[in-house]
């Protein structure tokens, strides 16, 4: 179930993702933070999952109804990709997963200390000094950035003193409005995400977008402050541009985005909202809708815990019993030939002595074959009885329908009754 999650997640992330893409453009020209586009991006991508998991372990338990439901999509491609694998082998992929998972975040947050023990230990070197008229630390390879959560500093490269005085101030305001929206905090619960999702690539350009919308906004609030400063203020993005710079964990940076949003920002610092882009706000913002929309029903819909086709072994401590069900076609039902593979009894349920029902339909082909794409759950007891009956269909063979002498496609019922032997 892992890996239908993980799938689960990841479909639904790109949605997002698109979605804040179209959502930026409306919101920028509104003149609204574009940050708010990939706040929403990074907080969906990161916690579908987590909810996702969290709802399969509230629907674990023994229920006395399911509705009737399709496969949905993603486990589709879930059960094809494992198509050759049996319940034991899900279980150890599900393990390996997690443990996969697990590392990965734990290495993360590793990388993450490592590298905040390395600028705390380049911090010794800093020295206090004043730019503009502001008390700030003076760096050779950081900044201008701020550090610190409770108590926010600024810190510069000792090479903002070659700049004009215009430049220096304006590269002041630009850290203060940084600490005046907190962004700050912004940025560790971005590193906080990462960590525990660490494996959702989507998740990652999420966020990676997100930093650059820091910046963009900030350019935003210090150019509505002084709107004569553009072109003072575009030089300045292209001087620290090409600084060299070192990445300041959890903090934010006026340079930080240079690499992947450069050019958007100078687009968007040297020139004023058109009011051609009325219009193409109004599309972005509907498509960002349609888009989100669809990302919810995504999201929500909570893979069931099936199975995918697989070899199984009869149990010698229960037994399953099935029949059959004429359907409502004028047509002979086909019938399930003999010796067919029992759906084994989950070993878990068994172990609690819980029995149960599911009563499914599906087409059986010309060949007599189950098409499990065609597999609906009309009713079940348990979602680990369905796992068990949809990995067994596909070993059973049944005698297919006749019309005119010749064997056909036919939509039957079946019902499984799992009852342990006494």
């Amino acid at each position: 179930m892992i890996s239908t999650v993980m799938l689960n997640t990841i479909l639904a992330s790109l949605a997002f993702v698109v979605a804040a893409y179209f959502a930026q453009g409306a919101l920028a020209a509104h003149g609204k933070p574009m940050r708010a586009a990939w706040v929403f991006a990074t907080v969906a991508a990161w916690a579908i999952p987590l909810t996702q998991l969290l709802a399969l372990a509230l629907r674990s338990s023994p229920s006395d109804s399911a509705p009737a439901e399709s496969l949905p999509l993603v486990a589709i491609v879930a059960n094809a990709m494992t198509s050759r694998m049996d319940v034991q082998a899900r279980a150890v992929l599900d393990g390996w997963l997690v443990a996969l998972w697990s590392i990965a975040s734990l290495a993360f947050l590793v990388r993450v200390l490592m590298a905040s023990q390395k600028l705390r230990h380049a911090a010794t070197k800093w020295t206090r000094g004043e730019v503009a008229g502001a008390p700030v630390w003076l760096s050779d390879l950081h900044g201008p950035a701020v550090v610190g959560l409770l108590h926010p500093e600024i810190v510069v490269p000792r090479v903002i003193a070659q700049l004009p005085m215009a430049q220096q101030t304006l590269a002041i305001e630009h850290e203060r409005e940084h600490v005046r929206a907190h962004d700050q905090w912004l940025s560790l619960g971005a590193l906080l995400a990462m960590a525990t999702v660490p494996w959702n690539p989507l998740l990652w350009l999420a966020i990676r977008r997100l930093r650059g919308a820091i910046e963009i906004d900030c350019d935003a609030r210090v150019l509505a402050a002084q709107p004569t400063m553009r072109a003072s203020y575009a030089t300045l993005v292209l001087n620290v541009a090409s600084w060299p710079n070192r990445t300041v964990t959890n903090g934010v940076a006026l340079g930080e985005s240079a690499a992947t949003s450069l050019g958007k920002r100078l687009r968007l610092v040297t020139t004023e909202r058109s009011s051609r882009s009325t219009v193409a706000a109004s599309l972005s913002a509907t498509a960002a809708c349609a888009l989100v929309i669809i990302g919810c029903d995504i999201s929500t819909n909570v893979p069931q815990q099936r199975a995918i086709p697989a070899q199984q072994a009869a149990s010698s401590q229960s037994s399953v019993e099935s029949s059959r069900q004429p359907s409502s076609s004028d047509l002979p039902s086909p019938t399930a030939v003999d010796g067919n593979p029992p759906a084994v009894y989950p070993a878990s349920l068994r172990r609690d002595g819980v029995e149960g029902d599911v009563l499914v339909q599906f087409v059986v082909d010309d060949e007599g074959r189950a098409d499990t794409s065609s597999f609906k759950v009309i009713k079940s007891s348990h979602d680990l009885f369905t796992q068990s009956v949809f990995s067994a269909l596909p070993q059973m063979r049944f005698v297919p329908a006749q019309l005119k002498g010749k064997s056909v496609r036919q939509l039957v019922q079946q019902p499984f009754a799992f009852r342990i032997a006494k």
